[in-house]
């Protein structure tokens, strides 16, 4: 009797167990199931207490760009090579850099016509804008007016501290050891005038500190007609500024070369007179021959033939060279 009593009660704790263990089971499976239903998915709730936007959240674009920055090219002409010049010169301008495109109406539409182009200006690296009407490029002069204009810095290219002005006959090179930001130091540097410059160089493809362009102009506004052109203009007046930092030639000549002071490796080349070919340069056949292998790609900017490219009475020794 005693040995069936005990396995009674053994049968009925296993039943007990068996049930408790069941009721655990289904227990944690409703948890589970309510703080899924309720706290892992989004609550749907509303209150009138609550306060929702008038519209829905915008967020803030920030460019990647440094406004102090500022590269700049102005034509009126639709030169062919113009998009394909900004599609080079903006992947080799530090990234930081934004450009700025200042034309008639018909080189906009031209440069606009490019998907290229047009996908820049989308996503805020070049601006595009018409050339105002007190403006002209139509020669030396008019040009040189411009850009001794202190409204031209202080409205149409604010905030740009640091300006590089870039020409359609200006190229910087693949191969260059140096950016634009090594040169960023210099109230103005471009490609020197002569060996023993110590200050200026040609505006064609140069860099220019905009605060102190405008203490210059700020003291003097040069006057139409006058004989130096802008780039020098501006260079004589710059060096004179109290603390100015004005690069030589043996350092110019790194930054850019034009014709009469020769570097192996500059940053660029500014040719000159659009097509025009300096001789110094250019009747050189060694000098040619290291360009092309350096800077290839300034053949985008050359004319097509190195001879018949002067006016009339420029002398040259006929040097022939299929580009």
């Amino acid at each position: 009797m005693k040995f069936v009593a005990l396995l009674s009660a053994a049968t009925t704790s296993r039943k007990i167990l068996i049930g408790v263990g069941t009721f655990f089971v289904v227990a944690s499976a409703l948890v589970f199931y309510y703080f899924s239903a309720n706290i892992l998915q989004p609550s749907y709730y509303h209150s009138d207490d609550i306060q929702l936007p008038d519209r829905p959240f915008e967020p803030t674009f920030k460019h990647p760009y440094d406004e102090r920055k500022l590269a700049f090219l102005v034509e009126t002409r639709p030169l062919p090579h113009l998009p394909a010049l900004f599609a080079h010169m903006t992947n080799l301008v530090p990234p930081e850099w934004r450009f700025r495109f200042m034309g008639s109406q018909e080189a906009i539409e031209y440069m606009r016509s490019s998907p290229f182009i047009a996908r820049l200006e989308a996503a805020g690296k070049i601006i595009i804008t018409d050339i105002p009407g007190n403006y002209s490029v139509a020669g030396r002069q008019e040009i040189s007016q411009m850009f001794t204009d202190p409204y031209l810095y202080t409205h149409h290219l604010a905030p740009a501290e640091h300006l590089l002005v870039f020409q359609p006959d200006s190229i910087i090179c693949a191969k260059s050891p140096k950016t634009v930001n090594d040169f960023l130091e210099w109230d103005y540097i471009g490609a020197p005038w002569g060996p023993e410059s110590k200050f200026g160089g040609n505006g064609g493809l140069s860099l220019r500190r905009v605060s102190r362009i405008l203490m210059v102009l700020e003291r003097e506004r040069r006057e139409m007609g006058h004989i130096q052109m802008e780039d020098e203009w501006l260079s004589n007046r710059l060096v004179g500024l109290e603390g100015s930092r004005m690069a030589n030639a043996s350092v110019s000549k790194t930054f850019s070369v034009e014709a009469n002071v020769w570097d192996k490796t500059p940053m660029g080349y500014h040719v000159g007179w659009m097509g025009v070919h300096h001789g110094q340069l250019w009747d050189d056949e060694e000098k040619v021959h290291h360009i092309m292998e350096y800077c290839p790609e300034v053949k985008m900017i050359l004319g097509m033939k190195l001879v018949g490219d002067k006016p009339v009475g420029v002398g040259r020794r006929g040097l022939e060279l299929d580009l």
